[in-house]
């Protein structure tokens, strides 16, 4: 009789240890797969936001390019616009304004000598 009360007894010692152990790993492994699924989120928001961070790096680059470009590209024009502006300028300074000048002085001596003749 002893025996067998000791016999149950390491029995159900045993099968409450193998539960015991059963339930403490599947805890441990819940909260490896948690861990495990927050480790690989963690990974992959990085990568993302290393991905971001490139392209936003590599959109600035092309804009600050394009800005330089276009700024490039704005003073040229503005320069041909000057010159243009500073050759036109002399054009009429040299040569037409003082040609404009001799035909009105002609125009009044035609209509002062018209008037001449006209009394």
């Amino acid at each position: 009789m002893k025996r067998f009360t000791l016999k149950t007894f390491i029995t159900s010692v045993f099968q409450n240890w193998k539960l015991v152990v059963a339930d403490m790993k599947a805890k441990r492994m819940t909260l490896m797969s948690k861990a495990w699924k927050s480790f690989k989120l963690y990974v992959l928001t990085q990568k993302q936001m290393r991905a971001q961070d490139i392209l936003s790096a590599r959109e600035m680059r092309i804009r600050w390019k394009k800005n330089i470009l276009k700024g490039c590209f704005d003073a040229l024009r503005y320069n041909k616009q000057e010159e243009k502006f500073i050759r036109v300028t002399r054009i009429l300074e040299e040569e037409e304004i003082p040609r404009k000048n001799q035909c009105l002085e002609d125009i009044n001596r035609i209509k002062y000598d018209r008037r001449r003749e006209l009394l």
